[in-house]
């Protein structure tokens, strides 16, 4: 079991599947007799390795997988690491001849993802990736409604799921920090949106074409340690969108104080202290585009945009690009303020 040191690891399938398989004297097989899991707990940190074996009476437990998938009575590999670990080290559980099961998604790209697929198929080897949300009751529930004709044909679906995750600075957040770290494999969309497609599949009909429209509404986050960290935008071609306001002189008040230095410490340099808030999507929006992760952005703001410290955002785009369509004034909707539209181009 690789990366089970981590919340869902631990907590999901260590300590309420396979220890409480194992407590309840594991299941039973045809015939009789039982199959009881003797599991070897897999990870980079050994001290966490050696206390969590030692508080659920595992006798085993390593740091190093080359040595794992060495031993032929550990026929099954299972990998909760973080994404961006987790598909070479399928792979080499695979070409051992292990059979597998992981966490979701199995890679960062579908070109890897087929890869594995293709490697398993060679390998022979049984394997699976967690499709948890089928077994949770109320959609049990659904699929027995649907396959027993209550809602007639089905002709169009929508479902609506989301949960508020603290961003860590007055109170700790849910998840770990790697999710909103695109280069240590997080990012919402890629690691959520698979749950949903599973469920589509499995209760209403086979996916065949998919679209999707991310937005980023936090700008800062803070790690397990306490450090603001900087959430990555996914790459696209274009960005656009309406961010939050807030006047400079407010976001103290609104945000609170580890928030706004936070914030302050992120973008130190980038960013006046006492900016408008919305300056900081545009800066974000600039530092895509030169890092080659963006070619365009269109995003309101008021005209307050235009003056104060507010302006060198603007000129930090000037500097490496160009804003080729804008509105200085404009009335929005129902007259109740102005906007102002600027749109980047690629940086010469």
């Amino acid at each position: 079991m690789n990366g089970v040191t981590g919340r869902m690891g631990t907590n999901q399938h260590l300590v309420r599947s396979i220890v409480a398989i194992r407590d309840q004297g594991g299941v039973r097989i045809p015939g009789g007799g039982s199959l009881v899991p003797d599991p070897i707990l897999l990870g980079r940190n050994g001290k966490k390795l050696e206390a969590l074996a030692r508080a659920h009476g595992i006798a085993r437990w390593s740091t190093d997988l080359t040595a794992c998938l060495a031993n032929p009575d550990d026929t099954i590999y299972f990998d909760a690491q973080t994404t961006s670990r987790r598909a070479a080290s399928l792979r080499a559980a695979m070409e051992a001849g292990k059979h597998v099961y992981a966490e979701k998604p199995v890679a960062t790209s579908l070109t890897e993802a087929l890869k594995l697929v293709d490697i398993a198929g060679r390998a022979g080897v049984k394997n699976g990736v967690v499709q948890d949300k089928l077994f949770l009751p109320g959609l049990m529930k659904l699929k027995r409604l649907i396959d027993g004709g209550f809602f007639g044909k089905i002709l169009s679906v929508r479902g609506e799921f989301g949960y508020w995750v603290f961003e860590g600075d007055w109170q700790p957040a849910q998840r770990p920090s790697w999710n909103y770290r695109k280069e240590d494999g997080g990012g919402i969309i890629v690691d959520m949106l698979c749950h949903w497609r599973y469920v589509l599949d499995n209760l209403f009909g086979r996916v065949k074409a998919v679209s999707c429209l991310g937005a980023c509404h936090i700008p800062a986050r803070f790690d397990e340690e306490g450090k603001p960290v900087e959430p990555a935008w996914p790459e696209a071609e274009v960005i656009v969108g309406n961010p939050p306001f807030l006047g400079g002189n407010k976001i103290r008040q609104e945000l609170g104080d580890k928030y706004v230095e936070a914030l302050f410490q992120l973008f130190n340099g980038r960013v006046p202290a006492f900016a408008d808030l919305v300056c900081y999507w545009f800066e974000k929006a600039h530092a895509m585009i030169c890092n080659r992760h963006l070619d365009r952005a269109g995003l309101l703001a008021t005209q307050a945009i235009r003056g104060g410290v507010n302006r060198s955002v603007l000129s930090r785009i000037k500097q490496d690009g160009d804003i080729f369509f804008a509105y200085s004034d404009r009335n929005w909707v129902l007259d109740l303020s102005l906007i102002h539209i600027s749109e980047p181009t690629r940086p010469y």
